[in-house]
């Protein structure tokens, strides 16, 4: 299980992050990096350093091509959404009531939905 964490973005972070990134090659760093504006996904970069940097239409296109040209990687501009702050709670319910059909208040749960596509059942 790969160990995650949270950060908020400062220039110690980034200090420490450029110095952190100076005793590692670049395969060892990271698998995949999001960041954030409050609610807002600025951009996912999963399989990060191999894969595609995926940033949301708020940042403007001249300084996703500079950053991605810095980096020597591909990108794709794709429309972003807010994160549902109740979601890690609605996970949990599903797993803990798998004989239920659906979070209350919400449609069936992916847990069921899954099985029911798995078996037909």
């Amino acid at each position: 299980m790969p160990d995650i964490y949270h950060l908020n973005f400062s220039a110690e972070v980034s200090a420490r992050l450029r110095q952190f990134a100076g005793s590692y090659s670049v395969a060892e760093l990271f698998d995949h990096l999001k960041a954030y504006q409050g609610e807002t996904l600025l951009f996912a970069f999963h399989d990060a350093f191999d894969g595609t940097l995926r940033i949301s239409d708020r940042i403007p296109e001249a300084t996703v091509a500079q950053f991605c040209q810095a980096l020597g990687t591909p990108y794709r501009r794709e429309e972003t959404g807010r994160r549902d702050p109740e979601l890690p709670r609605k996970v949990l319910w599903s797993l803990e009531h798998p004989d239920q059909p659906r979070f209350p208040g919400v449609g069936e749960s992916w847990v069921r939905r899954t099985w029911r596509r798995l078996t037909g059942r």
